[in-house]
């Protein structure tokens, strides 16, 4: 950093700095720190050391200045003194904000222990860093002694969390990972989804913060998905590191309470008649009785849409509610259609086949220009493909013009770009 400087002091104390004296004192009625937008001033005061009301020299000052510099928050620094104020005037390094700090997996100490053992190190932290700077590195290298001296060899830096609000300091080497998963209260019906969550879990790079909202938040998902919709999860815990080879993992506990199964007792359709009841309750592959899972009642409506683009409306919409009967640990499923405009053929563009394939489809009445761009449509082109021994070699899309509610579809081979 630059030398500090000191701007030229109030008339009053001109006098009192060029004495040699260093018993001589001047007491601030207030301090005030100019140029640092948005930082708090009792965190300012920590990191100077100095107090309203409290005697003070020009080296004491000096000596604030200094502090306030090796923060590594300002790229230039200069102080006032007034009958009235001691004033810092600080200029914030843009690169050197200064942000709240979270500790990400530092998992031999809980976060609320780490601030002040740090502090005992590092006097000048305040639980607020900069991504860089002096500050920010002797914060990094106390964390490292007091890994070492638990007997972990580690590297710890420094990150910008999303939304650029906070830090991170994280341990980056060696690799600390969650571990098993032991959720109590599960039920039988749900093993095997469970066993499949937990394996996905299992060696992710563990964050004390973002694991302990995670884990919670899927197994209730994996219990709603399968019907349990009054399902609670305790947050988890989490058991001491345990080494695994070159890398310390973290096991996991937590506790669902499932509550009832709710099951589907009836479904009500609002569609266009373009499909029977039948041709919906084919789409949605649901019954009365079966699980009112949240994900299969989601892919029921996700799947009725597509059943009308089949038929060429192509802007097909479907959203669906199931309103619980906590009493009888049921729902009703139903489903709202907007089905949009019939899409209709402009062309198709096979001039990536040959010549006398180009003809076959120019020729075919069912692809012809104004034709519903459905099912019907799509079927005839893979039927041609399939017939001339090219299913497997050229594919095809349908690209919707949705100002002209028409369609066109592009044959295009594999090896083209």
């Amino acid at each position: 950093m630059r030398p500090l400087r000191s701007t030229a002091l109030a008339l009053g104390f001109v006098c009192f700095f060029s004495l040699s004296a260093l018993s001589q004192t001047y007491t601030p009625k207030q301090i005030r720190f100019e140029g640092a937008t948005g930082m708090d001033t009792n965190d300012l005061l920590g990191i100077a050391d100095v107090k309203p009301g409290t005697p003070i020299t020009k080296e004491q000052i000096e000596a604030a200045l200094q502090r306030l510099g090796d923060s590594g928050m300002f790229s230039d620094l200069g102080y006032t003194v007034g009958s009235d104020a001691l004033v810092f005037k600080l200029v914030l390094s843009p690169a050197a904000q200064s942000l709240t700090v979270r500790y990400a997996n530092f998992v031999w100490w809980q976060p609320s222990e780490l601030t002040p053992l740090i502090q005992s190190r590092v006097p000048l932290y305040q639980g607020r860093l900069p991504l860089a700077g002096h500050l920010t590195e002797q914060v990094e290298a106390a964390l490292v002694a007091m890994l070492k001296e638990k007997g972990v060899d580690a590297a710890v830096t420094i990150v910008e969390a999303s939304g650029g609000h906070s830090v991170a300091l994280e341990i980056s080497r060696p690799a600390i990972v969650l571990g098993n998963i032991n959720v109590q209260g599960s039920l039988p019906t749900v093993a095997t989804l469970l066993a499949q969550m937990q394996a996905g879990f299992a060696g992710q790079d563990f964050d004390l913060q973002l694991t302990a909202k995670a884990i919670p938040i899927n197994v209730t998902d994996l219990y709603n998905n399968a019907g349990y919709l009054d399902t609670i999860t305790d947050p988890a815990t989490f058991a001491a590191p345990r080494k695994d080879l070159d890398r310390y993992a973290v096991d996991a506990t937590t506790t669902v309470h499932p509550g009832e199964l709710y099951r589907i007792h009836q479904l009500n359709f609002d569609a266009p008649p373009t499909l029977s009841r039948a041709d919906l309750e084919k789409a949605v592959a649901l019954k009365p009785g079966d699980p009112a899972g949240i994900f299969p009642l989601q892919h029921a409506a996700d799947s009725l849409a597509h059943a009308y683009t089949l038929h060429g409306y192509l802007d097909a919409t479907a959203r669906h509610e199931y309103p619980k009967n906590s009493a009888t640990h049921t729902v009703d499923a139903n489903f709202t259609v907007t089905q949009g405009e019939l899409y209709h053929l402009s062309n198709v563009d096979a001039s990536a086949l040959s010549p006398a394939l180009q003809a076959t489809i120019a020729h075919d009445p069912k692809l012809a220009p104004g034709v519903p761009a459905d099912q019907t449509a799509t079927s005839e082109v893979a039927h041609i493909l399939n017939d001339a021994h090219l299913l497997n070699s050229v594919r095809f899309t349908l690209r919707p013009d949705k100002t002209n509610h028409t369609a066109s579809i592009v044959l295009t081979t594999h090896a083209a770009k």
